[in-house]
């Protein structure tokens, strides 16, 4: 193991000691002992078995030694018997010849189990059996001889005992015996030789373990060396980083603060005292509690505690802004981010801590500049949306005025086109206008998203109704799928969405001289029941070149200086198409070819519907398939409402519509008989009827079908002023179909009518300068209504409707007055009356008529009264006297308006 000692560079104030290559040497001195213990058992081991060794053939050679001697004495006195026996003749030598045979055999199998056990048990095998025969043939012989002593024939067995064959016999006995005997004491002899070589072999092995062991405790030695040195070295270098963190932490520009597991202040750097006012030596060993305010201070302890038990916290290793406590008593804001380090015998908690006054006294100058700011933005767009409102008065007028005398026959062609001029002129003018009120409320942040179903297929072709004119006019084709998608609902600002696309298709027209324009619509499925509603819009127009493609979305923006000259515009539909996109939550692509054509595409997330947003309400689908649907003009309609005014814009919209097959009927009561007495394809209804409401007639129809068992279900819209959340949710629930608010707009009443019939290419009137009138008119209410104020009505929506003919504008407003003044006199008499729901319903009646003229404020005041059904006479009173002033303006603006005497 080597030392790595590592200085840093020269402006370091200490010297760096890498400590991971510090190592205690604890491997190779458990390798050492190991060996060492290893090596001694095996001497001892070694040592004890040639001990064990020597023992057991030395008493092996010494039993042999006796064992010899006994077999030659007992074989000697079993000759000397035989032989004895032989010549005396006597019985005592044959008895004194058996005494001896065991004893003989018992000292031979002895020998035999000796000889077994030699390492060269091979040949003592052959010594045995040598000698096992000889003695057997003696044994034989000299059984021989006592049987011939038995019979006192001594010379025969003499001659026996004297034979060259017992002479053999006995010497190859002898000779086995002392061969059996030989080779027991040679082969003891080997263990001591083995004892002696292993002895001598056995110091190399020794003296070899010798040297490995000096070797390896030599290496051991001198690593605890080596390892108390750089033990040292890192002692040292730990001393002097301790003393250059420490000056880094008094001098850094934050307090470090560490406590213990029970909240007791453990250090206290020197920022730390600067930040808090007190020493360290105060502070430490107190509850950290004491540089807390209440009620931080009564509830650090318990926090504290609960994360020691659950391990849960909210301020580990994340910055967090709270006050703490001077020592002096102050409260000041800082930020506190708080590390827990584990170690073996508890945690601890380091605190770093930065007085951020000053950054909050910042943060509060800028959120002062950024009011600051927003105040002149909105002051600035303030300004835009009021003078965007007094232009377009006099712009109304002047179109209003120019429309009526272009219907004169009398005019010369001079003054015929001259009118042209100015009408095509304060057109552009009204829409610069409009676009420039529309970029206000974006930058403002006035728009506000409605979130409602509408028909995305439907929506579409309402779309291509409307370019279709001017396309016509240009002689351009306009290709769209929408027909032949089914009918798709979605949730969303259907009004925006409309815009959007119309902007981008008014170009699209406007833009192109021949060829065509193309409206290609797709969806595509998104996760959480939401749906991409992809609209792509391609022509064959001028294109945009490539290098302005970046800017044209831009405010005040053309590609082309020549394109204004040529086509016009303000360079602001295309700014507010990306802004309105971008609010909406989607993106908008362009790809173009200068001089061949450009595409746009769209792409926004809405959810899907089943038409309707509430899993409580029922669910119709009585819509039918675009190949299905009958033409307008074949369709037999009953018309369900009670206000004079309204049954007359009604019809008119239904003849502009192409449905002349119509009825209308007072209340609900008379709707039920009619359906009971002819056959309908639709039915329109209003809510706030007399005799029965909308609600009650579309139950009673619903039960009329049940009971008749029809499989035909006639779809029933519901037409009402009311836009209260829940409205929709109502008439479904009521067994209607669909919704539709007043004013009736002709572009929402073509859209719902469109799901049963076929509308064909009937041109509609313009998308609803009404919804422009009615979002950026300002609520406030008009006493007489004269001077420099925004006119009390506007009457621009229902010359829409009487399709700039000023003989029906007049019918029109003469039936509203006519039918408001009775329903004044009405609400007037419903103030004390018992009945406070005859309030509500004459309230709603003129708020209805009051939307269609345009009068914002007088429907608003009206709505205001709708929601009075619980306020006293008094109150009551005070509105009404609002709505007779607010009503006598607006009256004589519209008799000022249409020279109604």
């Amino acid at each position: 193991m080597t030392q790595h000692n590592h200085t840093t560079a020269q402006n370091e104030p200490f010297q760096y000691v890498d400590r991971e290559n510090v190592f205690f040497p604890s491997g190779l001195l458990i390798f050492t002992l190991i060996l060492t213990v290893v090596s001694s058992f095996w001497l001892a081991a070694n040592t004890f078995s040639n001990y064990r060794l020597i023992q057991e053939k030395i008493e092996e050679t010494l039993d042999v030694n006796i064992l010899t001697y006994r077999i030659m004495r007992q074989d000697t006195v079993l000759t000397e018997a035989a032989r004895l026996s032989a010549v005396t003749g006597e019985p005592k030598w044959e008895q004194r010849y058996l005494e001896n045979v065991e004893p003989l055999k018992e000292t031979l199998a002895r020998l035999k189990v000796i000889a077994s056990r030699t390492t060269d048990s091979k040949n003592n095998k052959a010594a045995v059996e040598l000698t096992e025969q000889a003695n057997s043939k003696l044994m034989e012989m000299e059984a021989e001889v006592f049987a011939l002593v038995h019979e006192q024939k001594l010379e025969e067995a003499q001659k026996i005992i004297n034979s060259e064959e017992y002479h053999t016999n006995k010497e190859n006995y002898a000779k086995g015996t002392q061969n059996l005997i030989n080779q027991i004491n040679s082969t003891s002899k080997d263990p001591l030789l083995t004892y002696a070589k292993s002895s001598y072999y056995g110091l190399l092995p020794i003296l070899m373990a010798a040297v490995v062991m000096t070797v390896f405790w030599f290496l051991t030695l001198r690593s605890l060396s080596i390892w108390r040195k750089e033990l040292t070295a890192v002692r040292n270098s730990l001393n002097s980083e301790k003393t250059y963190l420490s000056a880094i932490l008094d001098n850094m520009m934050q307090g470090v603060v560490t406590i213990d597991s029970r909240g007791t202040i453990l250090t206290f750097s020197k920022w730390a005292e600067t930040l808090f006012g007190f020493e360290a030596a105060e502070v430490v060993g107190q509850n950290v509690n004491i540089l807390m305010p209440e009620p931080y201070k009564s509830e650090h302890d318990k926090y504290l505690e609960t994360h020691m038990k659950t391990g849960k916290t909210k301020l580990l290793d994340s910055a967090t802004e709270i006050v703490a406590k001077h020592k002096q008593g102050m409260v000041f804001p800082i930020q506190l981010r708080v590390t827990r380090v584990d170690t073996d015998a508890e945690p601890y908690f380091i605190g770093l801590i930065m007085d951020i006054s000053q950054q909050k006294e910042k943060e509060l100058r800028l959120r002062q500049a950024k009011r600051e700011a927003d105040q002149a933005s909105k002051a600035k767009s303030d300004f835009l949306a009021n003078m965007s409102h007094e232009l377009r008065t006099p712009l109304n007028s002047i179109l209003g005025l120019t429309k009526i005398m272009l219907q004169e026959s009398r005019l010369d062609p001079e003054s015929r086109e001259n009118l042209m001029i100015v009408d095509k002129a304060s057109s552009a003018l009204l829409n610069t206008v409009n676009d420039i009120l529309d970029l206000s409320k974006i930058e403002a942040g006035h728009i506000e998203l409605v979130r409602k179903p509408f028909n995305a297929s439907g929506l579409i072709l309402s779309l291509v109704d409307q370019i279709r004119p001017l396309a016509s006019k240009k002689g351009i084709t306009v290709l769209n799928n929408a027909r032949h998608l089914q009918n798709l609902y979605l949730l969303g600002d259907e009004f925006r969405l409309f815009r959007i696309l119309m902007n981008l298709a008014g170009n699209a027209v406007k833009y192109t001289d021949k060829g065509h324009v193309d409206i290609n619509l797709r969806f595509e499925d998104l996760p959480d029941n939401k749906m991409n509603f992809i609209c792509e819009i391609s022509d064959t127009g001028i294109g945009i070149p490539a290098d302005k493609l970046d800017k044209i979305f831009q405010k005040f923006t053309q590609a082309d200086e020549t394109i204004e000259r040529r086509y016009g515009g303000t360079g602001l539909g295309l700014s507010i198409t990306k802004q309105l996109t971008e609010i909406m939550g989607g993106t908008i692509k362009v790809q173009s070819i200068y001089g061949q054509g450009s595409s746009f595409t769209i792409s926004i997330p809405f959810e899907k519907t089943d038409r309707i947003n509430d899993n409580s309400i029922p669910k119709q689908n009585t819509t039918v398939s675009y190949a299905e649907r009958s033409q307008i003009s074949d369709a037999r309609i009953l018309i369900v409402e009670d206000h004079e005014f309204n049954k007359l814009l009604i019809g008119k919209m239904m003849n502009r519509l192409g449905c002349h097959d119509y009825k209308i009927v007072d209340n609900g009561k008379l709707a039920v008989e009619a359906f009971r007495d002819s056959t309908w394809d639709l039915i329109l209804m209003d809510l706030h009827m007399p005799e029965m409401s909308g609600h009650e007639a579309a139950q009673a129809i619903r039960e009329i079908e049940s009971e008749i068992n029809t499989s035909v279900r006639i779809p029933i819209i519901a037409m009402t002023a009311d836009v209260m959340p829940g409205t929709r949710d109502d008439c479904m629930r009521s067994g209607m179909d669909d919704y539709i608010s007043k004013p009736i707009d002709e572009f929402y009443l073509r859209s719902a009518l469109s799901n049963w019939f076929d509308l064909g290419e009937i041109e509609s009137a313009p998308v609803t300068e009404r919804k422009r009138a009615v979002e950026s008119v300002v609520i406030t209410p008009t006493k007489g209504g004269g001077g420099d104020q925004t006119p009390p009505a506007n009457l621009k929506i229902i010359n829409d409707y009487a399709g700039g003919n000023p003989d029906v504008v007049k019918q029109l407003a003469t039936t509203f007055l006519t039918k408001t003044d009775a329903d004044i006199k009405m609400l007037e008499s419903a103030i004390g009356a018992s009945d406070r729901k005859l309030w509500c319903d004459t309230a709603h009646k003129i708020k209805g008529s009051a939307g269609y003229m345009g009068a914002e404020n007088l429907r608003k005041l009206c709505e205001q009264a709708q929601m009075m059904i619980d306020e006293g006479d008094e109150r009551r009173m005070d509105t009404f006297r609002e709505i007779v002033d607010e009503y006598e303006a607006v009256s004589a603006f519209i008799r000022h308006e249409t020279s109604i005497t």
